[in-house]
């Protein structure tokens, strides 16, 4: 069971991220609707300051849409 407090602390922390990083956000509301499908492939790529990069990716299934629905109407 999630704690209700934790999702509430959560919430403020994204909306505190929205702020912080606005094109990041407005790339996911571009990308939650028109690009993330079934069969879509999401890759993330981090850098750190030295320039060592890791690479990660899935291709997304019909439950791994549901999982991204469910985070949408968390996050309002």
């Amino acid at each position: 069971m999630i704690n209700p407090m934790t999702v509430l602390r959560f919430k403020k922390e994204w909306e505190l991220f929205t702020q912080r990083h606005p094109k990041f956000i407005r790339f996911l509301g571009v990308v939650k609707d028109q690009y993330i499908r079934e069969g879509s492939i999401i890759e993330i790529t981090v850098t750190d300051p030295d320039g060592k990069a890791v690479r990660a990716n899935l291709k997304a299934v019909p439950e791994d849409i549901a999982v991204f629905e469910e985070i949408k109407q968390l996050l309002g």
